[in-house]
């Protein structure tokens, strides 16, 4: 735990001001952050840089925010998921987990098992293995596998590597790619 600082000490290195050249700012909502924070407090960025995928410079805003979920829950294996993505529309396979992203020309990157980089993915902001979508039971799960760029679902931020419930009907944005799911 740090001291408290007095008023007058101005001069004092542990002050955060925008002279101190260890204040970070987040690169989505442009926050200050110290060094060795990995989340951005105020909007749930991951701060962690791997050099993986460049961070957008557009603001990314909630697409609807406080939508409520609207469509059925439970999914019958026997259905596809579709994920409708601009005029296109992807037919998910159905198996137990698969990742999205997109693909990249070095072969140690684990690549995703749906690519989205004809989709324009990368310009986007997509991820390589930007998100996963996993079946348990007779209902699926979304979970953000710490993207650069984050996921949002129904207008809702998602925390990186925590599933929440997909229903037919939401709408996922990936950085900035919209997309719909149906069962």
């Amino acid at each position: 735990m740090s001291a408290a600082l007095p008023p007058d000490a101005e001069d004092d290195p542990r002050r955060i001001t925008a002279t101190n050249p260890a204040l970070l700012s987040c690169p989505a909502c442009k926050q200050p952050y110290q060094p060795d924070e990995v989340i951005c407090s105020h909007c749930g960025t991951s701060l962690i840089r791997n050099g993986q995928t460049g961070y957008l410079s557009l603001p990314i805003e909630p697409l609807e925010p406080g939508r409520e979920p609207r469509g059925d829950a439970f999914v019958n294996r026997q259905r596809p998921i579709l994920l409708h993505v601009k005029t296109h529309m992807l037919v998910l396979p159905p198996v137990e987990s698969l990742v999205i992203g997109r693909y990249s020309n070095n072969t140690s990157d684990g690549q995703p098992d749906i690519d989205l980089d004809p989709l324009g993915a990368k310009e986007a902001g997509v991820s390589r293995r930007h998100i996963q979508i996993t079946y348990r039971k007779d209902m699926v799960y979304v979970s953000d596998l710490g993207s650069s760029n984050g996921t949002w679902l129904n207008g809702h931020r998602l925390f990186a590597h925590t599933q929440r419930l997909l229903r037919s009907g939401d709408e996922l944005r990936l950085g900035t790619l919209k997309i719909t799911v149906t069962f």
